[in-house]
């Protein structure tokens, strides 16, 4: 468990938190704490939720205790009553956890059964699940049920035919973050708040059709960031919340494997939902 703790905490740094406030190293743990909350969403034995549980209550005694702001610290006390395991069970195709403490809600996707495309809006899209795999079709999207203030998405994606420009992305959410990877002069990796520019990064002439490459994309109160494989970019937003994520199949299809969708959940839109 220690090795895996150490990753985790590894893997997180640098990636920026959802707390403006933090210090670099807090940032750092409570970015371990998520990827060890999605983990635990998804083992099945008691013996390995306890000992993961366990990790993430040892990590959580290194945070600042919960700032007493007025309406803030109600709201975070409300959602603590409605968001517990038996809501996330019913509410949730996928595997859901929520950190009481953190206030963050982790989703997990294996893509074992098309039963998890439940908690996605599809329109008229005709997604196919499949080999542990989730495609969406050209020029289709889904859209996830659940709405959040901040939001770190992580999977593997695969994008069947990578466009000449990048207003066709492969990953946006619905207050306008999007990223997109295309082939003008070469690769490039561009992250847009709406139509605005905020990262962009050029690289080498190497073909990413139809290969899994993995993918991070993260919204804080203050930045926006987004990582393809080994190149990742950044840009400073203000006044934006992550809203939903929606999975796009650009020009020719973009698979996406084991999805994790986490972050603080928006409080207007978790008091209804976790009502209904």
């Amino acid at each position: 468990m220690r090795k895996v703790l150490l990753a985790c905490v590894v893997a997180a740094v640098g990636l920026g938190g959802a707390w403006a406030d933090d210090t670099p190293g807090e940032e750092a743990v409570r970015e371990a704490i998520t990827v060890l909350e999605a983990r635990k969403a998804q083992v099945e034995k008691k013996e390995d939720k306890d000992k993961i549980a366990k990790a993430i209550a040892d990590l959580e005694k290194l945070l600042p205790a919960a700032k007493n702001d007025g309406g803030k610290a109600k709201a975070d006390a409300d959602l603590v009553k409605l968001i517990t395991p038996a809501a996330l069970k019913k509410k949730f195709a996928g595997k859901a956890a929520f950190n009481a403490k953190t206030g963050e809600l982790t989703l997990v996707y294996d893509f074992k059964e098309k039963e998890q495309l439940k908690d996605f809006d599809l329109g008229d899209a005709k997604p196919e699940v499949k080999q542990l795999t989730l495609r969406v079709g050209p020029a289709d999207g889904i859209q996830h049920v659940a709405k959040f203030k901040t939001m770190k998405v992580t999977g593997s994606v695969a994008v069947e035919n990578v466009p000449f420009d990048v207003r066709k992305p492969f990953m946006r959410t619905t207050e306008g973050t999007s990223v997109a990877i295309d082939e003008w002069n070469g690769n490039r990796l561009k992250l847009l708040q709406k139509e605005t520019q905020i990262g962009e990064k050029h690289f080498g002439r190497v073909s990413f059709e139809k290969r899994l490459v993995p993918v991070v994309l993260l919204i804080t109160e203050s930045k926006a960031s987004a990582k393809f494989g080994d190149h990742e970019i950044a840009g400073k937003v203000e006044g934006v919340t992550a809203g939903h994520v929606e999975l796009l199949g650009g020009q020719g299809g973009v698979m996406f494997k084991s999805l994790v969708i986490s972050g603080v959940p928006d409080e207007g839109w978790a008091k209804t939902f976790f009502k209904e």
